[in-house]
């Protein structure tokens, strides 16, 4: 999950208060203002491959470096 967040500095911050306890602060515009709609997804539909598929090709073609060290995938054998 990401936000893509406008250049402004919103006006108003809230702090969310998680199931665990913890909290967190979060500008407006990353607020929900209604419970969020449940989508049913069957472990092995074509829309789920399809995000996976982009999500790890994005992943591999952004280059991430933590700490100097470049983050990487390892495949699993099946």
């Amino acid at each position: 999950y990401g936000y893509d967040l406008p250049t402004a500095e919103p006006e108003v911050y809230y702090d969310v208060l998680f199931n665990n306890g913890n909290t967190m602060l979060y500008p407006s515009y990353c607020v929900l203002t209604a419970n969020p709609q449940v989508l049913q997804i069957r472990a092995n539909s074509a829309p789920l491959k399809e995000a996976l598929a982009l999500f790890l090709k994005s992943f591999k073609d952004a280059e991430i470096v933590v700490c100097g060290t470049k983050l990487s995938r390892i495949e699993k054998n099946a």
